[in-house]
């Protein structure tokens, strides 16, 4: 769960847990499509995987980025 953390940190500057509490990350002010595609990018670098379209549409909150990363056996 550090690497994720690290990542989320570094892209949205809050911690996991206040990320888990906004719900969605839409709802974060520094949610924009230039951060979802930065968020796709370090995740599939730092896990050495690649997303598919379903998955990276899956991907709006902390909750759907652990369930995605265990479905591809990824996780930490």
């Amino acid at each position: 769960m550090q690497k994720l953390e690290a990542i989320l940190r570094d892209i949205f500057e809050s911690d996991i847990e206040s990320l888990r509490a906004a719900g969605e990350l839409k709802q974060l002010e520094k949610w924009d499509s230039l951060n979802h595609v930065r968020l796709i990018v370090a995740l599939e670098s730092d896990y050495q995987t690649e997303f598919t379209e379903e998955e990276i549409q899956a991907m709006i909150s902390v909750d759907e980025i652990i369930r995605v990363l265990k479905k591809k056996g990824v996780h930490e």
